[in-house]
């Protein structure tokens, strides 16, 4: 009886003391989130934190060495303390993995909105991944029974999160002096053993500080990572392989690939994730340009370093009418992508205070501007030239459109020098012959097919594997029109068409990569990549390429397969049924003739047994029809044997031969 009492006592401690630190542990992340408007998958970062400081709790508890169950106890401690280790090791993984490859514009703009107590987004959720790492400290400290570590550590953290989120940094550091001044002022000099035991209590939190600072500059966000000091792997490939939706990464140029990245990518990930909510005219298609690249050499391509003259950029108050609206959905975004002819621009009052407008670079922001942004591009049709014809710098910047490259493959050259020939020095026919080229023995796939990975990219393209996304046709078209002799360059950037109300998305499969040539006095948009011009977009796609006709059909509908259309799931489930019907039927019929049949057998036997007993031979060696005959001469103890005889003997006449043999 007192032993049962003991152990209700002790399960109840039990769970007293592990929902305690469950409310240490969980309670301030759910609040942390909430104060800062987390979006992301809340409920599973709160059920591992749960999970993670129980496990690291067990696994830190002292075993009690008087007891009977010592060693059940010491196998759940060790099954607890690898637990422990894995959960907490794959955090830390996650987490700097989310640090390499998070965009440092969007860690700027996300604190600019939090010191304004206006944070929000997937941001919020990455920071509450942080804060719920330095809560699990506290769990073990709890369970090594270390309480002055532990009202230290908490401390330190809430801090520590509070001085970086406020952009505190003296108040901070002069906080954390006065919380460890206090406690070792207040502890006596003689005392040597409890001077030990809190040196030991506060190593542990001012540790794991300066082993996460440390991490944190290996792992440092972005574009600001120390190459030169740490050789960190850059993870961003891998994320937009694996997760082009990731929401830290949503102002790499060109939303899932660039031609400016360290080589020209072989394939591209595109992502789903709306970014952009277009208003316009109905049935409109526009080329919103977010990067111009100028010089080529040999393997990657550069950003065009002439920004262009600066356009008017103002802040609207209310409403402003006409252009093209472009609303922000994603959290945040470095820039706003504009059209070639847009020549000013209005933003909503939630604009940040620093964006500039230029012709060639479009609004560019600093830090990036927050969801909900309103962009109004507006059009001039009559300012269209970046230069005017009679400015003196008009055959110096274009010329660097036709010099600054790399040398240009024999191959790229002598197909040039072949089109040009057939387009009798006509600069417009050099072009269209260009564009008929492209549209002929070429492949649209989001994976190319090099065939050599050390020769030039472009012209193994053309040439040999002639497979490939919009990157490499707009590529090859700005070379081969250098080579004839045009000033051209590539675009990035996103194309986009309305529907019948004038309304559209921007996501990864609006990503896109376009040529622009200088011709007739102005730059013009040419679209060399055959589906974005073809009357069937799909006639251009390899039969197993789903990836490639996903995104086409996000773009231009579902191809009209009016002959070799499949049929459809209802009409097959019926045929199916009706089938299934049939089947069980024929079974069902047969089943029954065989058991008809079996019966009939099982009484002619019988009767056979019964009269070779008396004398009469069997149908095997006289026939049914002399047998028959025989038990009708027969004398007959039975009263209408012989008619019985007679009708099984004709019966298995007619199953053996059928009906009218004998």
């Amino acid at each position: 009886m007192h032993s049962a009492s003991r152990m209700l006592r002790a399960a109840a401690r039990s769970i007293t003391v592990h929902a305690t630190v469950l409310c240490v542990t969980v309670l301030p992340v759910i609040l942390f989130s909430r104060l800062l408007h987390a979006e992301g998958p809340l409920a599973l970062l709160y059920a591992w934190t749960g999970l993670c400081s129980s496990c690291i709790f067990l696994a830190s508890t002292p075993l009690s060495s008087s007891s009977s169950t010592i060693g059940l106890k010491r196998r759940l401690r060790t099954v607890t303390t690898v637990c422990a280790a894995v959960f907490s090791l794959v955090a830390v993984l996650v987490v700097l993995a989310q640090v390499n490859v998070a965009r440092r514009s969007l860690a700027e703009a996300w604190l600019e909105l939090a010191r304004q107590g206006r944070a929000f987004g997937f941001f919020s959720f990455f920071t509450t991944e942080i804060y719920a790492l330095f809560c699990l400290a506290q769990a073990l400290l709890l369970g090594a029974r270390k309480y002055l570590s532990f009202v230290i550590c908490a401390t330190v953290t809430n801090l520590l999160c509070a001085g970086i989120i406020l952009n505190r940094p003296v108040l901070l550091l002069l906080t954390l002096a006065g919380v460890f001044l206090f406690f070792l002022v207040s502890t006596p000099k003689q005392s040597g053993v409890r001077m030990s035991t809190l040196i030991k209590s506060v190593s542990f939190p001012v540790a794991s500080g300066l082993a996460l600072a440390i991490l944190l500059a290996l792992f440092s966000i972005g574009e600001n990572r120390p190459r030169q000091l740490f050789k960190t792997p850059d993870l961003s490939a891998l994320f937009v392989r694996l997760a082009p939706s990731f929401p830290l990464m949503r102002d790499v140029p060109g939303y899932g690939f660039s031609a400016g990245s360290a080589d020209m990518p072989d394939s591209v990930y595109l992502s789903q994730r709306i970014l952009f909510n277009v208003q316009g005219a109905p049935y409109a298609l526009h080329y919103l340009a977010d990067t111009r690249y100028r010089t080529w050499n040999g393997r990657i391509w550069t950003e065009d370093p002439d920004a262009g003259e600066t356009l008017p950029l103002v802040i609207a108050n209310g409403t402003h009418h006409g252009g093209l609206r472009l609303t922000l959905v994603d959290d945040f975004h470095s820039a706003i992508p504009t059209e070639q002819h847009t020549t000013s621009a209005a933003l909503s009052a939630d604009a940040p205070a620093k964006a500039t407008f230029t012709r060639n670079k479009g609004i560019r922001f600093e830090p990036s501007a927050r969801r909900g942004l309103v962009a109004y591009l507006l059009t001039d049709s009559g300012l269209h030239a970046t230069v005017r014809p009679d400015d003196p710098q008009y055959f110096t910047n274009l010329a660097a459109y036709t010099s600054e490259g790399g040398p240009a493959s024999s191959r790229l050259v002598s197909l040039a020098r072949e089109l040009r020939q057939r387009s009798n020095n006509s600069d417009r026919e050099y072009l269209r012959l260009l564009l008929d080229h492209f549209s002929q023995g070429y492949r649209y796939s989001l994976q190319t097919a090099r065939q050599n990975t050390k020769a030039d990219t472009i012209d193994d393209f053309v040439f040999d594997g002639k497979q490939g996304f919009c990157l490499y046709f707009a590529s090859a078209f700005v070379l081969l029109a250098r080579e004839g002799g045009l000033p051209a360059r590539l675009v990035e950037g996103f194309r986009v068409e309305l529907d019948e109300r004038g309304l559209g998305t921007i996501s990864g499969s609006n990503a896109h990569a376009w040529p622009e040539v200088w011709i007739d006095g102005e730059w013009r948009i040419f679209e060399p990549t055959p589906p974005y011009t073809a009357d069937d977009p799909f006639a251009y796609l390899g039969d197993d390429d789903q990836s490639a006709r996903r995104q086409l059909e996000d773009l231009f509908g579902k191809p009209d397969k009016t002959t070799t259309q499949r049929p459809a799931l209802k009409t097959v489930l019926i045929a199916a049924m009706q089938f299934a019907t049939a089947a069980a039927l024929a079974a069902t019929a047969l089943y029954f003739a065989k058991r008809k049949k079996g019966k009939l057998r099982r009484k002619a036997a019988r009767m056979v047994s019964y009269y070779r007993k008396r004398g009469v031979s069997g149908p095997e060696i006289i026939g049914w029809i002399k047998w028959a005959e025989e038990v009708n001469r027969r004398e007959i103890r039975k009263k209408n044997t012989a008619d019985q005889a007679a009708e099984v003997a004709a019966a298995m006449i007619e199953a053996a031969y059928g009906e009218g043999r004998n």
